[in-house]
């Protein structure tokens, strides 16, 4: 074995490396500056020690890429493509550009969203929450609906019955006749009695029917009365004496906000003085607070006095001739609380002589409205037009003359045509060839300065003598009923309609129903019936308080108490597949609603505030003035 010792080895030339045709075995360290070769055949080496001047790993991988069988760590990798056939890690934030599939544990957090071309399914049997307004949502219907094909054409907004075949249907009456129709008599009282009047009980979807019992010395009894919806039949519950003074002329109003029945009488028992009892029902019964004298110790006679409800201001009304003070007409505005009333100051609006007292409510302008006969100016008839104000329970406003033409004073009645906005006055004429007669004028109230307008016709509604004036307003059907006792004394009534503008407003009667005899009439409109309550003392009947149920015209509906469904989201004609919004959903189709109010569906399709059906068919609370939280 030799031995080479030299410092340096260098090819024969001497300018270059020598060439190792046979390589080299080299058992000690080989100190280079740079390595160049493929390096497949290099064994033992450490990658560790594979580094650059600066400390950096540097490896030169071929296509099938580099292969770590242990753990690679590092404070940073970076590269364009990356594959893995197990599971990773990651203990900190993982930013990424693209991804075909995610399982994540936690929650995920896409700051430029997530674009889903398939379906997403929530896990089987997790709690899903969606968090947001979901403005965005497309597709998705949140409020709830059905659909059903259309059985006739359905408008927007219209309220709609479900049909047993599964078809929907917009609400509909049929009228099958115009002849007014007369319910079965029912007796309130098998006493002799006089002084009758009705009030209808919105909430209570009940009426109160008042009057004098002559048998029991001329008490004055209350008894509460409910109608059939389908066939106008009347029961009555047990009568209350309201007081145990004799009463001769009463009248009644109802206060809606306060849920109660107010009488005004004449006590006979204390020299005709005008007293008041509140009432209030309860079922088939009604229990009535203490009376009280009203102030002012007015004393009146019959048929001169009247009250009314003042919904807007929340307080009764009640107008009289004060034969205490010369017969002018004087008002007080009386405030409930329980069944106690307040008093305001009587105040004189009259100082002429005035009889013949009829009130009522103009609900569109929230005005009260006196029609009287002012026997100072040759009885001609006299309308006032008022303001009330709760803050100190007084009243403002003007009267003036209706109609230059004399009247009978114990004879008036005043009825609010609520469609056209427009008075009928009603009395009995007490000069000329038309003596007696009963006589219609129209009038329109100006609310900005508490005066009216009156249409330039007196019509005739009754051409022979007319006695016991009373009269209604049907708002199912727009019409306007006048009732009195003709030559015959039997009860007749008129059915009116309004129609004309300023002086040109007028009425016009037709349909003429006799309902036998009777006198004492009165009349109240019994919306969850559509149908009026008339009472009168049937003098065919030993003079017993007797009520029946008048429809100014024959109909049915398809609606009934349990296939309204919901609202038409749309127009569909025949036979399209309709969408119905349901409970829960807002209707934005209406017009003309009161905000916060209920409204109950008609037999016609409207809606309104007036219950229809006993329980009333419900159909939702008013947002604004043109949607409606379905049965909300």
């Amino acid at each position: 074995m030799s031995k080479l010792q030299v410092d340096n080895i260098v090819n024969k030339a001497d300018n270059g490396a020598p060439t190792l045709s046979r390589g080299a075995i080299v058992t000690g360290v080989i100190t280079a500056t740079s390595f160049s070769g493929s390096g497949a055949n290099l064994t033992g080496i450490d990658a560790t020690a594979l580094k650059d001047g600066g400390g950096t790993i540097r490896v030169q991988a071929n296509t099938d890429g580099a292969v770590v069988t242990g753990i690679l760590t590092a404070p940073t990798v970076s590269g364009t493509t990356g594959s893995f056939t197990g599971n990773v890690s990651v203990g900190g934030t993982l930013t990424y550009d693209d991804v075909t599939n995610i399982d994540s544990v936690g929650i995920i957090t896409a700051n430029s969203g997530i674009q889903v071309s398939g379906i997403v399914t929530a896990k089987a049997g997790a709690a899903v929450t969606y968090f947001g307004d979901g403005s965005n949502l497309s597709g998705i219907d949140a409020a709830p609906s059905l659909t059903a094909v259309a059985d006739g054409s359905i408008g927007n907004g219209k309220p709609v019955v479900l049909q047993n075949n599964g078809t929907a249907k917009v609400i509909s009456k049929t009228v099958s006749s115009t002849t007014p129709l007369k319910g079965v008599e029912a007796v309130a009282k098998d006493n002799s009695t006089t002084y009758t009047d009705v009030c209808y009980d919105s909430t209570n979807l009940k009426f109160l029917m008042n009057f004098r019992d002559a048998s029991a010395s001329g008490k004055g009894m209350g008894i509460v009365g409910s109608m059939d919806v389908n066939n106008g039949s009347i029961t009555f519950g047990e009568g209350v004496y309201y007081t145990q003074n004799n009463t001769r002329y009463q009248k009644n109003c109802y206060a809606k906000t306060s849920d109660k029945v107010v009488i005004a009488f004449q006590n006979a028992s204390d020299s005709n003085y005008l007293y008041v009892v509140v009432g209030e029902i309860n079922g088939t019964s009604v229990a009535f607070g203490t009376q009280q004298k009203v102030t002012g110790n007015s004393t009146v006679g019959n048929w001169d006095f009247d009250i009314v409800y003042d919904e807007s201001a929340d307080r009764c009304v009640l107008f009289y001739s004060d034969q205490s003070n010369n017969d002018k007409l004087t008002c007080t505005v009386l405030q409930l609380t329980g069944n106690v009333v307040t008093f305001g100051s009587a105040t004189v609006l009259d100082t002429s002589t005035c009889q013949a007292i009829s009130v009522a409510y103009d609900s569109a302008n929230q005005r009260v409205v006196c029609l009287y006969v002012d026997t100072s100016d040759s009885n001609y008839p006299h309308v006032f037009v008022g303001t009330i104000d709760p803050s100190n329970n007084s009243i403002s406003g003007n009267e003036d003359r209706l109609v230059s033409q004399g009247m009978n004073d114990s004879a008036s009645s005043l009825v609010y045509d609520a469609s056209a906005g427009k008075f009928v006055a009603s009395l009995r004429s007490g000069s000329g060839g038309t003596n007696s007669y009963g006589l219609s004028k129209v009038f329109t109230v100006d609310p900005s300065s508490n005066t009216f307008t009156a249409g330039s016709s007196l019509v005739t509604f009754n051409d022979n003598s007319s006695t016991y004036f009373s009269g209604a307003y049907d708002p199912s059907t727009q019409k306007s009923i006048i009732i009195c006792r003709n030559s015959s004394n039997n009860i007749q009534t008129k059915v009116g309609t309004v129609s004309g503008s300023g002086t040109g407003a007028t009425i016009t009667f037709a349909n003429a129903l006799d309902l036998g005899p009777g006198f004492y009439i009165s009349a109240a409109y019994v919306a969850h019936a559509q149908r009026l309550v008339i009472g009168f003392v049937d003098s065919g009947n030993s003079d017993y308080a007797t009520a029946c149920s008048y429809a100014t015209v024959q109909s049915t509906t398809n609606l009934s108490q349990d296939n309204f469904i919901g609202f038409s989201d749309a127009a569909y004609t025949n036979g399209q597949t309709a969408k119905i919004q349901l409970v829960g959903g807002i209707d934005d189709a209406q017009t003309g609603l009161t905000t916060a109010r209920k409204y109950y569906v008609q037999p016609d399709g409207t809606i309104d505030t007036n219950k229809y059906n006993d329980p009333p068919i419900y159909a939702g609370i008013s947002k604004s003035s043109t949607e409606i939280i379905i049965k909300g």
